[in-house]
């Protein structure tokens, strides 16, 4: 065979080669998939949140599927029509939150009012939770978890308590204190963490 016809031969080996292995790329993809997301009650959602089982879990409840905290009197449990005038009033271990997702979570609470402040402690036992700057809370610690500098690490099955504290000392108090909160949840790191 000479040189010629052997090179061509195996140009065209080679060529059929590379055809059948292909390079793995390709132009466009559209598959239908089937994914199921719904929406559950705060208790039973990937953060649970529902009332405490202790004596001041009677100031929260469920409404509708979703955690409500009343300190305003309009509900009948437990009596009283609000916090104390200028006063600091300590609610500790009002409601608590559970990580039951696949991942761990960077928890933080965001509201628009100076009066209010929540706190957290720890509940669960196991891998401890972490606070910023990083330390481990030890079962009694309360620290403030409020914006997202004061965020805290919890694992999941892991389940915090969260305190309030009103503080209603000074001239500007206003006749309502708080409506709304956000409570926060991401698997990223906050970026102060």
């Amino acid at each position: 065979m000479n040189r010629r016809s052997f090179l061509a031969t195996v140009g065209t080996a080679a060529a059929g080669v590379s055809a059948a292995v292909g390079t793995g790329a390709f132009t466009s993809v559209s598959a239908d998939r089937s994914i199921s997301v719904q929406v559950a009650d705060d208790a039973d959602a990937f953060l649970a949140m529902e009332p405490s089982s202790g004596p001041n879990g009677d100031y929260a409840s469920s409404n509708d599927g979703e955690l409500v905290v009343q300190l305003d009197g309009s509900d009948e449990t437990p009596p009283g029509d609000g916090v104390n005038d200028d006063a600091v009033t300590e609610l500790f271990d009002v409601f608590r939150i559970r990580n039951q997702g696949t991942q761990t979570i960077y928890l933080y609470i965001t509201d628009s009012s100076p009066q209010v402040t929540f706190k957290l402690g720890r509940v669960s036992r196991g891998n401890p939770i972490k606070d910023n700057p990083v330390s481990r809370l030890t079962p009694n610690e309360v620290v403030t978890v409020e914006g997202i500098d004061n965020a805290v690490q919890v694992g999941v099955g892991l389940e915090v308590k969260i305190h309030l504290v009103v503080d209603t000392t000074g001239d500007s108090t206003p006749e309502s204190l708080l409506d709304e909160v956000t409570i926060q949840a991401q698997a990223q790191k906050p970026s102060s963490f």
